[in-house]
């Protein structure tokens, strides 16, 4: 994998290119990411935790650098990505932030303020959501019938933040 720095350098060299060029990169970064994702399970805790959602956050920080431009006035509407890197990158932000739904409220169930161990990667992944939500076609068939678990899943770690 690239540095965060060699990815800013690869930006600056590739930041003339056209919006198909782009839509590459941010389809490619976004399937980096999930892999990235991927390795969070309800088992990693500590500092495997944060080094993983560090990593994560600096592909969302290149990403967001490559997005920028698109999303300026002078380009109407957000490119359409890929379906299949879609439907896994939903899929897997989705699953992660129901495990940390599950491990908030097993905090708020015995009163424990330690959840900072588990905030971070749970802001992280709302961020990945918003970020992904910025760009059309996010709802294929596959992210439509996981609305109202996203929304629901939401809604929980909302009230246990309420609640502790």
């Amino acid at each position: 994998m690239l540095s965060l720095e060699r990815w800013e350098l690869l930006l600056i060299l590739l930041f003339p290119l056209k919006l198909t060029a782009f839509l590459k990169f941010i389809n490619n970064g976004i399937s980096c990411v999930a892999n990235v994702l991927d390795k969070i399970s309800p088992n990693l805790e500590g500092s495997a935790l944060l080094e993983t959602c560090s990593r994560a956050g600096e592909l969302l920080r290149v990403l967001i650098y490559v997005a920028e431009p698109l999303r300026n006035e002078q380009h109407n509407e957000m490119p359409i990505l890929d379906p299949e890197v879609q439907d896994r990158f939903f899929d897997v932000v989705c699953t992660k932030l129901e495990w940390m739904a599950v491990i908030a409220e097993r905090y708020a169930e015995n009163k424990d303020n330690s959840t900072s161990e588990h905030v971070q990667p749970t802001v992280l992944l709302a961020k990945f959501l918003q970020f992904d939500l910025g760009f059309r076609g996010v709802w294929t068939q596959k992210t439509l019938s996981q609305s109202t678990k996203v929304v629901n899943v939401l809604s929980r770690l909302v009230m246990v933040r309420l609640l502790i």
